[in-house]
């Protein structure tokens, strides 16, 4: 079973983060929580807190590659 997301790229939708207003398809807001982002926050909020959980589970020899 594979679940289909249709967006409309001009549909207006509010940030799960933040809750401001944005345009188009948004940004997955996971690891923050299971809605969509702004571009703000996505920058600001979603990739680094990926980033961080990424190098977080890496042994301390591939952390300094």
């Amino acid at each position: 079973m594979s679940i289909t997301l249709k967006l409309d790229p001009h549909a207006v939708h509010s940030c799960s983060i933040c809750g401001w207003t944005y345009i188009g398809y948004g940004h997955n807001a996971q690891p923050v929580n299971n809605g969509r982002c702004c571009n703000d926050c996505n920058a600001a909020i979603v990739v680094p807190l990926r980033i961080r959980n990424i190098t977080k589970n890496l042994a301390p020899s591939q952390a300094k590659a």
